[in-house]
């Protein structure tokens, strides 16, 4: 009964709040993608008013994935079809979605709200509590056919999409402790792995790099860079610029990988909360970061795993966390 009375009370106290000031919403989620979502679920299930900032990466990574197969409890299918499902689970619980994104949040110095955020649009939204799900953008090569490609044969998750290179040629761009991840990840499925570097040697730690010494069918170029990525209807091979003995070629293959890092999406929060050297959002406490009443989980706040399942975890955490803070506000 006590509850009862406590969850009237506190939505009431919405209800009075959103008449006082136009656009406020209890909690505030910032991303349309895996994170954004299960954050939305948990609010929703809460019964928590929430909106949703799709923002300009509607659907994150996952939504531009290939066939994805590990994830707990979903039968294979593609990136943006788990995106939609989710999307609509979030609607069903009640979340708002806009399809704008926000530039900037400060604290809102009246009284009606903790939080201003204020969109590309130039349009002012209220909250009380906040969680950043923007997640992080792989870096790209920029060149002719990566986009065309993409998810045809250029992937930036070899756990992801591992099974796919079965039997066949690939190539990963990269030299770091990243790029022979990826490459001990494929290593029982492709028939051939070929390392490029852009330069002379690796980046990777001793260690990393001994772990491939007893793969036959793994191979490395050093001071190549990627020119083109080609195909059809999917990718068949890239042309490669040998910077020694400056000269270019076509090499067979029909997947690529990159892993020449990531860019944390927090260019519009790093000088309000706490974020390490990298960029990625720093948690203080649980799924809080170092301003009160702000939240962040996914792969803005995630360098080393960066997959769906772990997302969606921290973001029901952050959810609950910004509900128990919600909660408690006088």
């Amino acid at each position: 009964m006590l509850k009862k009375i406590v969850f009237i009370c506190l939505t009431l106290c919405f209800h009075v709040k959103q008449a006082a000031q136009d656009n406020y919403y209890p909690l505030i989620i910032i991303g349309g993608g895996v994170a954004g979502y299960s954050s939305a679920i948990y609010a929703g299930n809460a019964r928590i008013p929430t909106v949703v900032f799709v923002g300009p990466r509607a659907g994150g990574q996952l939504a531009v994935a290939g066939i994805v197969e590990n994830m707990p409890g979903v039968l294979p299918q593609y990136g943006y079809s788990i995106i939609e499902q989710l999307e609509n689970q979030a609607r069903t619980f009640g979340a708002t979605l806009v399809y704008d994104t926000i530039t900037s949040i400060a604290e809102y110095k009246q009284p009606g709200a903790r939080f201003i955020l204020t969109t590309q649009e130039g349009i002012e939204y209220y909250a009380d509590a906040v969680v950043i799900a923007t997640g992080s953008a792989p870096r790209t090569l920029g060149v002719p056919g990566e986009s065309d490609f993409w998810g045809k044969g250029v992937s930036t998750c070899a756990i992801c999409d591992c099974t796919l290179t079965q039997d066949r040629d690939v190539v990963i761009v990269g030299g770091g402790d990243a790029a022979i991840e990826e490459a001990l990840q494929l290593a029982p499925y492709a028939k051939t792995i070929t390392l490029l570097l852009r330069s002379n040697s690796f980046r990777a730690s001793p260690r990393m790099q001994e772990k491939l010494l007893s793969f036959n069918h793994i191979s490395y170029r050093y001071d190549v860079e990627v020119e083109e990525i080609c195909g059809q209807d999917r990718m068949t091979g890239v042309k490669i610029y040998d910077k020694v003995t400056d000269s270019h070629e076509f090499l067979p293959a029909q997947g690529l990988f990159l892993a020449i890092g990531q860019i944390p999406q927090t260019d519009f929060i790093k000088d309000m909360v706490q974020c390490d050297k990298y960029g990625y959002i720093s948690l203080i406490d649980r799924q809080e970061t170092s301003v009160k009443g702000i939240f962040a989980a996914g792969d803005v706040t995630d360098n080393r795993y960066r997959q769906a399942i772990v997302a969606s975890g921290d973001a029901a955490k952050a959810a609950l966390d910004a509900i128990a803070f919600l909660r408690g506000i006088e």
